[in-house]
């Protein structure tokens, strides 16, 4: 069964007889599209996606189990025509301006309710390609962690650093990176969003004891019809033999569009819970710098 079919018996549970999905994460999840500009129609006997004409050839390529319609740049107004009967929206993520011009543009038999959370309430259950996305990713993050290890940090400053792991993950093969990589020495690490200074990490021994870089990482690696995100922070504490290492918690984050903030939890509802990696502890283990 796809995932439309899935959303499809959602519908008959909240009495819906079609939904409008707009959001681009949801979009991608059901669809397979990743351009800008893409919208779709789900109803129980009907899967419709719309796009302009910007993005038709590549609908053609990536867009599965739904028939294709060209639309006007402004989707809502095509959209709209193509709703029936008690037709649901995600009041999560249509603006009321977006609900309005929607609204008035209804044939006067449709009846526009709220009904959000239906694809995320599928997106909650990761199918076998998605955790292969997931896993992934997190290898990604942690390989970006190795080579960091292998090229060390002390000399270096906080943005040549940045910039490296940024064109690692790439070279690795991930679409690009989902969270700029936070990379902070000193005092400077004590901020949790800390963006890299043009200022070089000091070595362990300019000052005893001193807190080390602190180094945050979110790199995304995707698939076919939906990607992930893995998200990785390591800290390090700095001082001649007793340096120590620590490995932070390493998150797998759902990803299925640019910029997408839908986090795996452990055991928590968006899917499959975030993971701790074993290379992580093993690089905790082997770092002093």
């Amino acid at each position: 069964m796809s995932r439309a079919d899935r959303l499809a018996g959602l519908l008959e549970e909240r009495d819906l007889d079609s939904l409008l999905v707009s959001n681009l994460v949801n979009v991608r999840y059901l669809t397979g599209f990743t351009g800008s500009n893409g919208a779709c129609v789900v109803s129980r006997d009907e899967r419709l996606f719309l796009t302009d004409s910007r993005y038709v050839e590549q609908a053609k390529q990536q867009v599965r189990d739904f028939e294709l319609l060209e639309a006007s740049r402004e989707l809502l107004g095509d959209l709209a025509q193509r709703l029936r009967g008690r037709a649901g929206f995600d009041d999560a993520h249509v603006s009321v301006k977006a609900h309005g011009l929607l609204a008035s543009k209804l044939a006067d038999a449709v009846d526009l309710v709220p009904a959000g959370g239906l694809v995320e309430q599928l997106r909650a259950i990761k199918d076998d390609s998605e955790l292969a996305a997931m896993r992934a990713a997190t290898a990604v993050a942690d390989a970006a962690y190795d080579r960091l290890r292998q090229d060390g940090l002390s000399g270096r400053t906080e943005l040549e650093v940045a910039r490296s792991i940024v064109r690692f993950l790439e070279d690795e093969g991930a679409d690009e990176v989902s969270f700029p990589p936070i990379v902070a020495a000193g005092a400077h690490g004590a901020l949790p969003h800390a963006e890299p200074r043009d200022e070089e990490i000091p070595h362990a021994g300019d000052r005893p004891a001193r807190r080390a870089p602190e180094r945050g990482l979110r790199g995304r690696a995707g698939g076919p019809g939906g990607g992930a995100r893995g998200g990785a922070r390591r800290g390090c504490l700095q001082g001649g033999r007793r340096a120590r290492a620590r490995a932070g918690h390493v998150g797998v984050r759902d990803r299925v569009r640019p910029r997408s903030r839908a986090r795996g939890r452990v055991g928590g509802a968006r899917g499959a819970p975030a993971r701790t990696s074993s290379s992580a502890a093993a690089w905790a283990a082997r770092t002093t710098s």
